[in-house]
């Protein structure tokens, strides 16, 4: 924190770690994991950009788009769970814009959508945090050149067909 005064740009995005292989938009707590995240991808070579939105509303998603359409990946690390939140707004925006630009789907670091555990050996387990990011990224870099959310394999989980 600074000594004097200072302020913080509504709608405006930071730029917290500069990179040109993949864009992670971190939220709030997330931001701290993502540069973690981005320490150890760079010690494997990897650049990953991370970007704290610091104000949700107004969204600067014109900086966001931006730095995913140059590192041609995005990533998004949320605090919240991964359905109707934040993650899914930008990942919205994102494909909005960017379509057919990204060099693989977007990927989404969030809270399971389920409720939140007591225990906190399930906790540990609940919370994503650097590994996932980590892990998210790759599959981002594995993915073929143009590959897009309709190419992704298909779940293997059985679709429900009725009682009838």
């Amino acid at each position: 924190m600074p000594d004097d005064p200072y302020f913080t740009p509504f709608g405006v995005c930071s730029v917290v770690r500069p990179g040109r292989d993949v864009t992670i938009v971190a939220v709030s707590y997330m931001v701290l994991e993502a540069l973690q995240a981005a320490e150890a991808l760079a010690a494997e070579g990897i650049e990953a950009e991370v970007i704290d939105p610091r104000t949700l509303r107004p969204l600067d998603s014109g900086s966001i788009c931006r730095s995913a359409a140059r590192t041609g990946r995005l990533v998004i690390a949320d605090t919240g769970w991964r359905s109707y939140g934040v993650s899914a707004e930008i990942a919205a925006r994102a494909a909005e814009e960017l379509w057919g630009v990204l060099k693989a789907p977007i990927k989404r670091v969030a809270l399971p959508d389920v409720p939140t555990p007591g225990s906190s050996v399930l906790q540990a387990a609940y919370d994503p945090g650097t590994r996932e990011i980590v892990a998210a990224v790759k599959q981002c870099l594995q993915a073929p050149a143009g590959a897009s959310a309709a190419e992704a394999p298909a779940s293997s989980r059985k679709e429900f067909e009725g009682p009838f």
